[in-house]
């Protein structure tokens, strides 16, 4: 048979073990993760169109020529070609421009004294050759008997002036100098052009071909 219950002893509180508190720390939310928006793409990529291509006018690029038979210094000169070409069949057109061309001076002795070249000066006349004095800057100065664009005509100058004992000199630089060019013909054919040159070589010029 079961044991009886035992019977409580009067007066006496029972006390329930107590339980220890656990702190609850809140808990902090999950941190979402960056996300990557795409954007979506148009249906078509929109094509580029070809740059428009400018054309020159063939005008342009059309080539022309013309012949130049002489470039002349004297005016005189170039109109008396003109009308010798005008005689051969030809319309001649004389075209006025500036060219750096060599001029070649014939000057004699460099003078610190005025009278001593004065005197220079007095026998050149005396002797034939008539002079101009040119300053050289510094007190310097100096006897300038003639000057010519061609170097021959003033080696030919200097040469008489040594035959009566005098001891010149040529100085020779470029010099910015109007000019006259005579010219014939505009052509669109080389070819062409160059057939005219061999045609005045003929007549004994010494043309060139220009391009305009």
């Amino acid at each position: 048979m079961p044991a009886p219950p035992k019977a409580e002893t009067p007066g006496v509180a029972v006390k329930a073990p107590e339980v220890p508190k656990v702190e609850v720390k809140p808990t902090e939310a999950p941190k979402e993760a960056a996300k990557t928006v795409e954007v979506p793409l148009p249906e078509k990529q929109p094509t580029r169109q070809p740059m428009a291509k400018v054309e020159e006018p063939k005008g342009k690029r059309e080539r022309r020529y013309t012949i130049q038979v002489a470039s002349l210094v004297m005016e005189r000169n170039a109109l008396s070609l003109k009308e010798r070409l005008e005689k051969l069949g030809y319309s001649p057109i004389i075209r006025k421009t500036t060219a750096p061309i060599t001029r070649h001076w014939v000057r004699m002795g460099e003078f610190t004294n005025r009278e001593e070249m004065e005197g220079m000066a007095r026998r050149l006349n005396v002797d034939g050759f008539p002079s101009n004095i040119v300053d050289l800057g510094q007190g310097k100065l100096t006897l300038e008997i003639g000057s010519a664009f061609n170097l021959n005509d003033a080696i030919d100058l200097a040469h008489n002036l040594q035959k009566k004992n005098y001891t010149p000199k040529i100085i020779s630089k470029p010099t910015p100098t109007p000019v006259h060019q005579v010219r014939v013909g505009e052509y669109g054919d080389r070819a062409e052009a160059l057939q005219a040159i061999e045609e005045l070589k003929k007549q004994g010029f010494a043309p060139v071909l220009v391009q305009q």
